[in-house]
């Protein structure tokens, strides 16, 4: 006679806390024909950071602090595209969110902010989130290519 004893060693999927994210949809003003030409822009992505970046090297050195979040690259030449951001160890409180965009062969210095979370006709005022456990956040953007708002290290 054979006995099965089987055991669950782990957490119930029920007891984790749920994700808390940021999301939404970013409109690209003037649809795809607005875009600058392909080879201008490598990649375009939704940054978080802990505190606005003075100089270009405090972008990368944020992300690899890990006070800065950012999405996978997002689709290129589009009308719009929707993003969705998982925040990693809420709470957490984010002081510049933005549409970047890598321009240049270095990762390290080439971001173009293309646009801010900030009031309408306010983008040198960005808008700060404090984000908890569960938090399910929802800000849109719209790029406008031919008035990007003012860049932190300028």
């Amino acid at each position: 006679m054979m006995t099965l004893v089987t055991a669950c060693g782990g957490l119930d999927p029920g007891d984790l806390p749920p994700d808390s994210t940021i999301s939404g949809t970013i409109v690209f003003a003037g649809g795809a024909a607005a875009w600058p030409p392909a080879d201008s822009i490598r990649e375009v992505r939704v940054v978080v950071f802990d505190t606005v970046p003075r100089v270009e090297s405090d972008v990368i050195a944020s992300v690899l602090r890990g006070t800065a979040l950012f999405t996978d690259p997002l689709p290129q030449s589009v009308d719009s595209a929707v993003y969705s951001l998982l925040i990693t160890a809420p709470p957490r409180r984010f002081e510049y969110i933005v549409v970047a965009a890598l321009t240049g062969p270095n990762v390290f210095t080439d971001w173009t902010m293309l646009a801010v979370h900030a009031p309408v006709g306010r983008p040198q005022e960005p808008i700060a989130e404090n984000i908890s456990v569960g938090d399910q956040r929802i800000i849109n953007f719209v790029v406008r290519f031919d008035s990007l708002p003012p860049q932190p290290f300028e």
